[in-house]
């Protein structure tokens, strides 16, 4: 390998290892818990529409050290639900 090759060397692992982080950094998106208030402020419901939601399993509660939280998955296909009517 010459110097004159280095400048794309970097520029192609740049981009390889890009590659292979996107796909991690959007699942971890996927996979965030929200509060009842990120919830409400994403989907634009009030708490009582929260509660609901949960009656009827589009959302699932997960407790965080005593506090409840939500999936961003969930809400994420609570959208696209929406998207699609």
């Amino acid at each position: 390998m010459s110097l004159a090759d280095l400048p794309q060397l970097v520029v192609d692992t740049i981009d390889a290892t890009r590659d292979g982080l996107l796909p991690l950094f959007m699942k971890a998106e996927e996979d965030r818990l929200l509060t009842k208030k990120e919830v409400c402020a994403k989907l634009s419901i009030k708490e009582t529409s929260v509660w609901n939601l949960t009656q009827k399993g589009q959302l699932t509660p997960v407790k965080v050290n005593g506090s409840t939280r939500y999936r961003q998955s969930e809400v994420n296909a609570i959208i696209e639900s929406r998207n699609n009517d």
